[in-house]
């Protein structure tokens, strides 16, 4: 249905934003069918947020690719960097491992895409524990168009950092890049 959808011009659209597309699970042929849709409408802005930033560059940078959505003006790619080290607890569900990238393979991903010369966000959230200083010289050799934070919205127990930690973090952050705070992390600021 969302492909039929008429996007109009002149407007940011995030694609997917409650479903990894670019995840291993997805087949290629989907997503070949959702960036032809983008490229219809190509003056717009698409915004793709994904695990496994990895795979943006196999769509968007290969020598096959010549759809009009994959001009660097008109996408914005996103990964999620919930700390500078890795909880193996965030990515179980039971007794399951998800499967989800480290944070060293998402940020060496997502960097590979700003190398390619594409414009990338990045979101902290769900925030965990993490090292004020790492965490920082990671978000600023990435430089992204803003940073978006936000606390574990299922309070599913996972080791989050204490309140002075994260406005430390946000005092940091503010002042190389653009910070959105969305609305739970109220619940560790005050």
């Amino acid at each position: 249905r969302e492909l039929k959808k008429d996007f109009g011009e002149g407007r940011v659209v995030f694609i997917g934003s409650s479903i990894d597309m670019f995840s291993d699970a997805i087949p290629s042929a989907w997503i070949d069918q959702v960036l032809l849709t983008c490229s219809i409408y190509n003056k717009n802005k698409y915004l793709f947020q994904s695990k496994q930033p990895r795979r943006f560059l196999e769509f968007f940078d290969s020598p096959t690719m010549s759809l009009a959505a994959a001009r660097p003006s008109n996408v914005i790619f996103a990964t999620t960097i919930e700390s500078n080290f890795d909880h193996p607890e965030a990515y179980e569900t039971g007794d399951v491992n998800t499967g989800q990238p480290t944070v060293d393979e998402r940020f060496n991903g997502i960097m590979r895409v700003k190398q390619a010369g594409y414009d990338i966000t990045v979101t902290i959230e769900p925030i965990m524990a993490f090292s004020l200083n790492k965490l920082r010289e990671m978000i600023d050799d990435l430089m992204p168009e803003w940073i978006s934070i936000d606390a574990d919205s299922q309070k599913s127990g996972l080791p989050e950092p204490t309140g002075a930690e994260v406005r430390a973090l946000m005092r940091e952050l503010e002042k190389n890049h653009r910070v959105i705070i969305k609305s739970n992390l109220r619940r560790l600021t005050g």
